[in-house]
């Protein structure tokens, strides 16, 4: 598997929410069952995860069309000092086991903080 031959690195858009959520899901152990013990369904998961891709920066290395890798930068402000600075939080760093070692979450990362 040679990384300049099938993966392909660009934003996620609304469309990759299906392999957005099932790589969420994977990485972090999101189970219906627990999804619906804490009052949420499926549904109302998927829902929930529109505004990311309005809002924030969802980057992701794709592999034969589908999603391998990805990283999400919430756009934040803070305050030093009295001084607010435009900041990133990162979050749902994630990659498929079979997809490690690629350096994948290198580039994203590094991505992210051109990004910023």
């Amino acid at each position: 598997m040679s990384q300049n031959e099938s993966f392909e690195f660009r934003e996620l858009t609304k469309a990759d929410i299906e392999e957005f959520d099932a790589l969420q899901r994977y990485a972090f152990q999101i189970t219906s069952n627990e999804m619906a013990r804490t009052g949420w369904s499926d549904r109302a998961m998927k829902q929930s995860m529109k505004p990311i891709f309005d809002s924030s920066y969802v980057l992701g290395w794709f592999y034969e069309g589908h999603l391998a890798s990805q990283v999400i930068v919430y756009p934040m402000k803070v305050n030093i000092h009295g001084k607010i600075y435009d900041m990133g939080g990162i979050t749902g760093v994630a990659t498929y086991p079979e997809y490690t070692g690629h350096g994948l979450i290198h580039k994203l990362l590094k991505n992210t903080l051109n990004h910023m």
